[in-house]
């Protein structure tokens, strides 16, 4: 077999989407029904320092007896090289504010200079580039669903411990939101 063929196969990733194994999506609940229980996903603001009242608050979402015994919780730093979104809404609001002026020119070149240094490194020896990292909590209730009624009561169960797993983490000030299906196309 050919070397390059090998390498690309032994380099080819995986998808986001393909990680998460869904079998329904309750859109209003943001609820996902799996085939061994019922889940959801939050995303969080990471964290470049946790202080000692942030890992006690962290620490109570797994210790916490709202959440049912053999819940998965687990916890994903993405890094993504997608930040074209944010830069341009970053240029857009320059635009707005003065038009195309200097700074509108600056922010536009400093946009540049960001989505080429995602393609490659800033930094001569280095291998340092530009990155979105988003923070991911899922979390799985084991549940058996084989009823639509079944389904309405595990979900139910999974808006009441997300409500407290969500809480936690705002008080952590880790701001979470909850995501549906747009962000696992990535």
């Amino acid at each position: 077999m050919d070397t390059i063929k090998v390498a690309r196969q032994l380099l080819q990733r995986e998808s986001f989407s393909e990680l998460i194994p869904y079998l329904a999506y309750d859109d209003e609940s943001k609820v996902y029904a799996l085939d061994d229980g019922i889940g959801f996903c939050l995303e969080c603001t990471p964290m470049r320092i946790a202080g000692s009242d942030t890992v006690a608050t962290l620490r109570g979402i797994f210790e916490s007896s709202a959440i049912p015994s053999n819940t998965c919780i687990q916890i994903m730093l993405l890094s993504t090289s997608d930040i074209k979104h944010d830069l341009d809404q970053y240029v857009m609001l320059r635009e707005i504010r003065n038009g195309n002026d200097l700074f509108t020119d600056f922010c536009k070149k400093r946009r540049d200079f960001y989505l080429e240094g995602t393609k490659k490194s800033i930094l001569t020896g280095f291998d340092y580039r530009f990155r979105n990292f988003r923070l991911i909590v899922s979390v799985k209730l084991p549940v058996a669903i084989r009823t639509p009624e079944e389904f309405q009561s595990a979900k139910k169960k999974a808006m009441e411990v997300k409500s407290n797993i969500a809480q936690s983490l705002k008080t952590a000030n880790m701001n979470p939101s909850s995501m549906g299906l747009y962000p696992y196309s990535i």
